[in-house]
């Protein structure tokens, strides 16, 4: 009978099966069984890019419009 509460009935597991080579006769050897749980890792969203402008007489207006429009998709009139 399986309790439906066990970490058992919960996780998938793999068995793995260990043999004792001590004795030299196949059918004296022993075999241990050992139950391990499937360890699934969750990937996390990747963290999000901090853009930084920096504001100088050299780059034209027009440049920084066209960064801010491609690359952070805005439209013209709230870039402005």
């Amino acid at each position: 009978m399986r309790n439906d509460n066990s970490t058992e009935a919960n996780m998938n597991s793999i068995l793995y099966i260990i043999h004792n080579e001590k004795s030299k006769n196949w059918n004296e050897n022993r075999r241990d069984a050992i139950i391990m749980p499937i360890i699934r890792s969750k990937f996390q969203k990747p963290k999000l890019y901090r853009v930084f402008l920096l504001n100088d007489d050299y780059t034209p207006m027009d440049f920084v419009v066209f960064v801010l429009k491609s690359f952070l998709k805005k439209i013209r009139m709230s870039n402005t």
